[in-house]
């Protein structure tokens, strides 16, 4: 079951129709009050913080990954034959929304667990939250280096990769290019401001100089102040954080700004190419969130894709995305250290976070969970590190789609 959502459909993913997918998706609240160590036969409530309306680009098709793999586990049997109930909350893209969303996660839906397919500016309001009620708490996409400080010890971090591990491979990457100096333009969002902060250290001591810092808000259409910063700047490339649908290259494009473009992992998907056409070509991202990409002719992206439509034949225009996967993969650790919790007794928040931590090289559909499709990086957990996996491999576009740089 996947409950209590609070939907409108969005901006900038196109979701026509999501409201009534949802609407149909989503049954009554949970209610009641289980408690963590409830009978063998009983549910386990799965909870999900997303952000179905304000940042819905993550959060929307995040909740259907997260939906996928709790009815494809159902299917299955559940988890040693207990079923998964899925509770979702929407976090509206905001601090506000994101403390209020987990609180009635924690209070009022009495989830045991939560997967996490929010933005940065809603995820990090809401650990202290989850840390004090001591309920494990799995973040798929959000990537502020925040998450996974030593103090959250029931927050981990999986398929997404802390932002400071990320900007170091941007920087590396640049570096490799031979390029002397960059513009960078990033949205305000919460892990945008973050990989600016790290870029400001990270570049100068590579011998790299930061021409030009542009930044822009999530709402805005119109980017040509930024790209005529960055071309004044004579920047040697241009690295773009947060843009979904390449308008800041577009609009560079339209201008006669004819130098290399990078864009930040967060992108990595079919969207921007659909949005950019056939000007796509050429530009270099950063893959992180699975082995394959959306648009690869992998058998396993091919299956994935092909389960995926099965089981959810009318997901709105946009679904599944790059965060759709992050929402599966996740789901699929949470359900790995829920797998190892009941092996060892009761199931609480104690030994929920101890199998996480016990996590060593976990792929679904490899190591375990047979019937799941493995896309997902082998992830690895210990009481020293939540962050599962620091893949990062630079990608760009060729003839239409994604392919390993290089």
């Amino acid at each position: 079951m996947w409950t209590r959502t609070r939907c409108r459909s969005a901006a900038i993913v196109a979701v026509t129709g999501t409201v009534a997918l949802l609407a149909a998706a989503c049954g009554s609240s949970g209610g009641g009050s289980p408690s963590a160590n409830a009978s063998s036969s009983s549910p386990i409530i799965i909870g999900n913080e997303a952000d179905l309306t304000g940042n819905a680009t993550v959060g929307v098709p995040g909740s259907y990954g997260v939906k996928f793999a709790v009815d494809q586990i159902n299917s299955h049997g559940g988890i040693d034959g207990r079923k998964l109930q899925l509770v979702a909350e929407d976090s509206q893209g905001t601090a506000v929304g994101g403390i209020a969303a987990v609180r009635r996660l924690i209070e009022v839906d009495h989830a045991q667990a939560i997967v996490n397919t929010a933005s940065s500016d809603a995820t990090v309001p809401a650990l202290p939250a989850t840390q004090s009620a001591q309920v494990p708490f799995v973040v798929s996409a959000a990537s502020d280096p925040v998450i996974v400080s030593p103090s959250n010890t029931y927050v981990f971090m999986s398929p997404s990769v802390p932002v400071n591990l990320d900007v170091k491979e941007y920087v590396s990457y640049i570096k490799s290019k031979g390029y002397k100096s960059i513009a960078l333009i990033a949205t305000n969002a919460a892990f945008a401001s973050a990989a600016v902060s790290l870029f400001k250290t990270e570049a100068p001591a590579a011998g790299i100089k930061l021409a030009t810092i542009q930044t822009f808000a999530a709402t805005d259409t119109d980017f040509s102040s930024q790209v005529h910063a960055a071309q004044s700047s004579h920047a040697d490339a241009v690295f773009v954080i947060g843009d979904f649908l390449g308008a800041v290259f577009k609009q560079a494009g339209d201008v006669g700004l004819n130098v290399p473009f990078m864009y930040d992992a967060s992108t990595t998907d079919p969207l921007i190419i659909q949005s950019l056409g056939a000007e796509a070509n050429g530009l270099v991202s950063f893959q992180t969130q699975a082995t394959q990409l959306l648009d690869a002719t992998t058998a396993p992206m091919t299956t994935w894709e092909s389960e995926f439509k099965t089981a959810i034949p009318s997901a709105p225009a946009g679904v599944p995305s790059q965060f759709t996967l992050e929402g599966y993969e996740a789901t699929y650790v949470l359900a790995e250290g829920i797998k190892l919790a009941l092996q060892h007794g009761a199931l609480s928040g104690s030994s929920i976070k101890a199998g996480l931590e016990s996590i060593s090289g976990f792929v679904a559909g490899k190591t375990d969970f047979s019937y799941a499709v493995p896309i997902g990086y082998p992830v690895t957990f210990s009481a020293s590190n939540h962050a599962g996996d620091s893949t990062v491999t630079p990608v760009i576009v060729k003839n239409g789609i994604w392919v390993p740089e290089g």
